[in-house]
């Protein structure tokens, strides 16, 4: 992939809104030192282009111009898929039974206290994963900046689910769930979509299509209407920081608690 120029203009965040350990801001990546190609001419499976590297700017630029990272060994590939599965965060739907299931259990729900945890336990589970050193690397970097989140389900000192994925605008490009102890990735994602929802975001983006996520209401829509959606949906502020303070937006009451 040819390289290209490369600025950030970070004097063009504007902070809005303050928690203490979270910000809104006008975060804009107009801008990559890599010539990537419009998601438009991606092959008929999804690959769009080869290279590039896993940097933080890098990463921002392709989620939020329709790309994502997926391989499993060098070198890295970037994908633009014809169909992309997405649910709209105001319309998750959590069935009676999961309701159910959910509150029977006598788990802890934690929010960006173990994010690096989070993240090996789940290259850990799937067996064939794409979540290589330079992906767990990666995540890592945009958690450090704010941009990457993980929910974590807990029974004591013991992480038994959990999820994670990166956050801009009012986009959650959700990468990666899984589960110890039954039931605990369905917790992990009812508590992530209450966070989202309290949050005002509009879209949570699952990129490849999963029962886990159709059982709450995810569908695939093709690529030029997620583009439109993306587009309209980055453009806004983002919630950037440490989520923990977060946890106290699920009541004790609720059944993702």
């Amino acid at each position: 992939m040819q390289k290209r120029s490369f600025q950030v203009n970070k004097k063009s965040w504007s902070v809005i809104v303050h928690f203490e350990n979270i910000s809104l801001q006008n975060v804009k990546i107009q801008n990559c030192r890599y010539d990537f190609p419009a998601p438009e001419v991606a092959d008929a499976n999804g690959l769009l282009a080869v290279g590039a590297d896993l940097q933080p700017d890098t990463m921002l630029y392709a989620y939020t111009h329709g790309i994502f990272p997926w391989y499993s060994r060098d070198p890295i590939l970037w994908f633009s898929p014809p169909e992309r599965f997405v649910l709209p965060v105001s319309e998750v739907h959590i069935g009676r039974t999961i309701r159910k299931e959910i509150r029977k259990l006598p788990f802890q729900v934690k929010i960006d206290r173990q994010f690096e945890r989070c993240v090996e336990i789940c290259a850990q589970t799937h067996r064939k994963t794409w979540i290589t050193q330079d992906m767990k690397s990666g995540y890592h970097a945009l958690h450090q900046l704010g941009f990457a989140h993980s929910i974590e389900i807990m029974d004591g000192s013991n992480m038994v689910g959990g999820a994670f994925g990166v956050a801009v605008g009012k986009m959650f490009f959700g990468e990666s769930m899984f589960h110890i102890r039954e039931n605990a990735s369905k917790l992990a994602f009812t508590s992530l979509a209450r966070v989202l929802q309290t949050l005002q975001f509009e879209l949570i983006d699952s990129q490849v299509e999963t029962q886990n996520l159709r059982r709450f209401g995810a569908r695939n829509i093709p690529r030029e209407k997620y583009l439109q959606d993306l587009a309209l949906h980055v453009d806004q502020p983002s919630w950037v920081g440490n989520w923990q303070e977060l946890e106290k937006i699920l009541p004790a009451d609720d059944p993702s608690k």
